[in-house]
């Protein structure tokens, strides 16, 4: 059926069936029809073999050589000079008749060859340049957004595919190099922790703090910044004193000038505040920190409004790359970077989890009740530990004050802090003074438990009252108070004073007395509705029943369950003239006033009284009412009140000047 010396596959079951069925003519047609196949494709087999014999027999072509070399040597030569790559090759392409396709085909092997390079590689290259260029050199951000598509479109890319392989690359780029432990160890092990707020802010970290509208985020904020614009303690943790920018964008700018200028911050502190600044201007936000020295705190209000001209939504990874940059701006000048940004429903930060993971630290506020906030510490990595923490605000004066860690009842509250208390005068007393402890022998010397124990000592050295150093080696603290290179005498009038101002639940580090009667002098006085707006001191005039009205009680009024209380002082017509400093005492007719004072043990306040803004101290459980008639001294006055803190427990309560009575010397005798 077939020719001699045919390889043919034999026939299948169905084709010889298909052939069983035609007529012997139809059969040779058949056969005569794969006869003249089989010819066709013998001769060309033996005319290919011809072709390459030929080929490979032939003598070389000096001038076709010539012009491969000539070819091969421009190509070189524009991948290893020429600025503008793709622009020289399309140039030899025209001149040698040849497609771009072809030349740049000839490109990457010529690269690969004498380079050792890849063509694409060197174009990327070419094309990452092109980026830092525009992005540190173009100001305006739709022109450099206009140059970016561009350039993308140059390339063959879209404008996000281009961005996101550059992101890659500059991440890929960095240097990193593995280090010996020693050097590690060397380098790191003896650095030590610096912060803004001593406990809270640490400096060279990118924070978010997240909340509800409402909450008091940028109130809190404004006043953590002019305590670090001032160096002034805030509820008593020490504030490093450093230069701010303020990137405000959340808030009309009427509003900041208001806010600014309520904080008391004058215009020759070292503020500056940007209102109209975008994700997209990045260089402009780092050369303000490269022109800022070390240490220094830009505050970013908010992240939402920094990005409403992205086309990437909030849930999308690229959100956060802003973050990932100013954490890197952070990290190069040694600033402090807080974004603000809103909660979701369930509480956390919105958006991607990104955004979360870029920060160093993540706090959460959110209001309990009109004047209590709740601060949730959700990641630090050094500092203050993650927990829940109370805040109480004074809406009359636009102030926060850090009342600890939160308790399930008020009784649980006041022991801690009666206990933290203990711990740091038991530490201050001359016979431990110098001396690190563990936290156990702590707890062994006071009776309390080691985990409670070991709370309060890491929240006394977050306040900068007691110091800390790690035993070498093992990952336990040890907790002590310097010892002071002065007289006995001198220590033990120091220890007499400490506990006279005692900074208690969340109070501030007061000033000297004398500093402080010689600001009294100028004290401004609150007028008018308007509390954030002040004048000089004017005098007095109202005797106190016009200043008062009904607000004094006769003993047929106080409850029968405190009996009938001694009137301490009687009360004077007009009030005494108090200076911040004096030492007072309380007359028992006094009403114990809410804004500005240190919250009660509600055990000791009856049902009726406790949602009153003013409380007549004849009404409270005894213990608490015999404590508050003893007075203390004056540490703040406001107007027609002063703000006293009694000298054995440290509460410090609010009070009108004329319930209070100045204890002279003669009166001590």
């Amino acid at each position: 059926m077939y020719p001699d010396n045919t390889n043919y596959e034999p026939l299948t079951l169905e084709q010889i069936r298909e052939l069983q069925q035609l007529t012997p003519e139809q059969q040779q047609e058949w056969r005569d029809r794969q006869v003249e196949k089989l010819n066709r494709e013998i001769y060309q087999q033996g005319e290919t073999a011809s072709i390459a014999t030929a080929v490979l027999t032939a003598k070389r072509d000096p001038l076709r050589e010539k012009s491969e070399r000539e070819l091969k040597t421009d190509i070189l030569t524009a991948v290893k000079d020429s600025e503008f790559l793709r622009a020289s090759l399309s140039q030899i392409a025209r001149y040698n008749g040849m497609s771009i396709d072809v030349i740049e085909t000839v490109a990457q092997q010529v690269a690969s060859e004498f380079l050792n390079r890849d063509l694409e590689a060197i174009e990327f290259e070419e094309m990452t340049k092109r980026i830092q260029k525009i992005e540190n050199s173009e100001k305006d951000a739709g022109i450099r957004d206009l140059k970016l598509h561009r350039l993308a479109r140059r390339h063959g890319l879209n404008r996000r595919t281009m961005m996101e392989c550059y992101s890659k690359s500059v991440c890929s780029a960095s240097h990193i190099r593995a280090k010996p432990i020693g050097e590690f160890l060397d380098e790191h092990l003896q650095a030590e922790v610096k912060y803004l707020v001593q406990g809270w802010i640490p400096q060279g970290v990118t924070m978010m703090l997240h909340g509800d509208g409402g909450a008091g985020k940028t109130l809190w904020l404004y006043e953590l910044m002019e305590r670090i614009l001032k160096g002034h303690a805030w509820s008593g943790y020490p504030c490093t004193k450093a230069e701010v920018l303020l990137v405000q964008v959340d808030e009309p700018e009427t509003i900041t000038a208001e806010r600014i200028d309520i904080r008391g911050i004058d215009r020759s502190m070292p503020l500056k505040v940007m209102s109209d600044w975008q994700v997209e201007q990045m260089p402009k936000l780092e050369a303000e920190a490269a022109a800022m020295p070390p240490g220094s705190l830009i505050l970013v209000d908010s992240l939402t409004a920094i990005n409403r001209n992205c086309f990437y939504s909030e849930n999308d990874t690229e959100y956060a790359r802003p973050v990932l940059q100013m954490r890197d701006i952070a990290r190069k000048y040694g600033h402090t970077v807080i974004l603000v940004h809103h909660s979701n429903a369930d509480g956390r930060a919105r958006g991607t989890r990104a955004i979360h993971n870029s920060v160093d630290v993540v706090w959460a506020l959110s209001a309990t009740d009109y004047n209590e906030r709740l601060l949730r510490i959700e990641k630090m990595r050094r500092g203050m530990p993650v927990g829940r923490y109370r805040l109480a605000f004074d809406d009359e004066t636009f102030r926060f004050t850090y009342r600890g860690e939160e308790f399930e009842s008020d009784e649980d509250f006041e022991k801690a802090q009666t206990y933290i208390e203990k711990i740091r005068l038991w530490l201050s007393d001359d016979a431990q003074r110098g001396r690190p402890f563990e936290p156990i022998e702590v707890s062994e010397a006071l009776g309390g438990s080691k985990a409670s124990t070991r709370r309060c000592l890491q929240e006394l050295a977050m306040r900068g009252q007691v110091e800390t150093k790690r035993k070498p080696g093992t990952p336990y603290y040890l907790y002590f108070v310097k010892k002071k290179q002065e007289s006995d005498r001198a220590i033990g009038s120091d220890r007499l004073k400490a506990i006279a101002t005692l900074p208690s639940q969340g109070a501030g580090f007061e000033p000297s007395d004398r500093a402080i009667a010689k600001k009294s002098e100028n004290e401004r006085e609150k007028t008018g509705d308007r509390p954030d707006r002040f004048a000089k001191n004017v005098p007095q005039t109202q005797t106190e029943s016009e200043q008062n009205g009904d607000r004094f009680l006769n003993k047929s009024d106080r409850p029968v369950n405190n009996g009938d209380r001694p009137i301490a002082l009687r009360n004077n017509p007009l009030p005494e003239k108090i200076a911040v400093g004096d030492t007072v005492l309380v007359t028992a007719t006094a009403q114990w006033i809410r804004s500005g004072s240190d919250k009660l043990p509600w055990r000791e306040v009856p049902q009726s009284q406790r949602n009153t803004p003013q409380i007549p101290i004849n009404v409270l459980g005894q213990p608490l009412f015999d404590e508050l008639i003893e007075g203390g001294k004056v540490i703040e006055i406001r107007g027609d009140r002063s703000r006293v803190r009694h000298q054995k427990t440290g509460r410090t309560s609010m009070f009108l000047n004329t319930d209070l009575r100045v204890l002279r010397s003669e009166d001590k005798s």
